[in-house]
């Protein structure tokens, strides 16, 4: 993703996902954090810092594909 926070929007508007989302990240890159930093309701953070509490806060928790992947090895162990 790019550093445009209208375009992090877009997206999550069409994937129907206009409430409050956690965005779980791999590794959360600068972009990332910069497109989402202006946005309300949308907080990203790692997998490595995921927590029930951080869940609980948000309507939906969106997965990136190597967070989800790296957090099922997680949980695995």
């Amino acid at each position: 993703t790019d550093n445009k926070t209208k375009n992090l929007k877009a997206m999550l508007t069409k994937l129907e996902l206009p409430e409050k989302v956690l965005i779980v990240a791999d590794e959360v890159s600068e972009n990332l954090r910069l497109a989402s930093r202006n946005l309300p309701d949308v907080h990203v953070l790692s997998f490595r810092s995921l927590n029930v509490y951080e869940m609980m806060k948000y309507t939906k928790v969106v997965f990136l594909k190597d967070a989800l992947e790296a957090y099922k090895e997680r949980l695995a162990r």
